[in-house]
């Protein structure tokens, strides 16, 4: 919408837009949060012709047309969400219409994020990529359905993981929509998983959502894993580098010796604050994976193996022809505080 014609009205709680094309059918989607679960009016179109005069509108917790309301099931939800209408205009001798966003008698108070009007009925295919763009963009959960990008591909595909069809959250670029979201949480309540990259190329995605378990620990044989698990879906992304942040203040204490379970590996964090835990340079999986925390000293000691392990066979390859890197070694008592013993294999002089 362009602010270029517009005004403020009322106390400043309206904005006004005087010079919006009038459609026949159009489409109206927008990204709003009530604040208090009171109602509060979120848009409202006003259609003017030499009768009388015609009014179509939204609030939190009612669709309004020409007197008629229709009430939500849910009307007092104070997360975000994302409500599309798909309609008729009535007749009109103006080709513009007047659109207010707020500015009511309502005694709540909410949050308009964003709001696109277009001049035709959305097909579903078309919708479903709109609807997705601003999910994606503001961390909302849409409905038991796909997440499609601009082409048209699935980047959430809901058979595949209706259970874990919550708290969804993804970075992704799809121009078509100007979307280039680098970091992303959900607005859902207990989430504690922040995405984030450095930079995406274009078309790419990575779309994440959990199973909606509770955020406990359960003990097994290394240590405790958490209950909760998360599933990602990864478009394009090959190659590039992504983070993930957890809030250690969601979860039970001790948090000092959190490890990733990312489809069967551990990773050790890259930092630790009382606020953050911190894992770089994941690497995004061809097909769908899940992943989880673990934590006990025994996690984090294999994690430090494996790491060490990776560390080696990097060495290894860079090594000139003159060294060998071990990759045959055992090392024992493990853990130790005094004495240990190490041998190794195929070496006959070893620094």
């Amino acid at each position: 919408l362009n602010f270029n014609n517009t005004s403020i009205v009322g106390n400043g709680n309206a904005i006004r837009f005087d010079s919006i094309p009038y459609a026949k059918d159009y489409t109206m989607v927008v990204v709003y949060q009530s604040l208090d679960g009171m109602e509060s009016s979120v848009w409202r179109m006003e259609y003017a012709d030499s009768v009388s005069q015609s009014v179509r509108g939204l609030t939190t917790e009612r669709i309004i047309s020409d007197g008629i309301s229709i009430r939500y099931s849910d009307s007092t939800v104070t997360y975000p969400a994302i409500n599309t209408l798909r309609q008729s205009a009535p007749d009109s001798v103006s080709a513009f219409v007047r659109l207010i966003l707020g500015g009511d008698t309502l005694d709540g108070t909410k949050k308009v994020s964003e709001i696109m009007y277009f001049t035709n009925r959305l097909g579903h295919s078309m919708l479903r990529r709109v609807q997705s763009a601003l999910a994606v963009r503001y961390g909302v959960t849409l409905g038991p359905v796909d997440y499609l990008d601009g082409n048209g591909r699935k980047i959430w595909n809901y058979a595949e993981s209706k259970n874990y069809h919550h708290r969804i959250t993804g970075i992704g670029r799809d121009s078509t929509y100007q979307l280039n979201q680098l970091r992303s949480t959900s607005e859902m309540s207990e989430s504690i998983l922040t995405l984030t990259a450095d930079s995406l190329k274009e078309n790419s995605f990575l779309v994440v959502g959990d199973d909606n378990a509770p955020l406990v620990f359960n003990q097994i044989e290394q240590g405790e894993i958490l209950q909760r698990e998360w599933r990602m879906q990864a478009t394009e992304m090959s190659g590039q580098d992504v983070s993930m942040i957890f809030d250690p203040r969601r979860l039970p204490s001790p948090n000092d010796s959190l490890v990733l379970i990312l489809d069967g590996e551990l990773k050790l964090p890259s930092s630790v604050t009382p606020n953050e835990v911190r894992y770089d340079h994941i690497v995004t999986p061809d097909s769908a994976c899940t992943f989880t925390l673990g934590r006990g000293n025994l996690l984090w000691q294999e994690a430090q193996l494996k790491e060490q392990d990776t560390k080696n066979k990097g060495m290894s390859k860079r090594s000139p022809s003159s060294q060998t890197v071990l990759s045959e070694f055992n090392m024992y008592p493990n853990p130790t505080t005094g004495d240990y013993t190490i041998e190794v294999v195929g070496a006959e002089q070893v620094q």
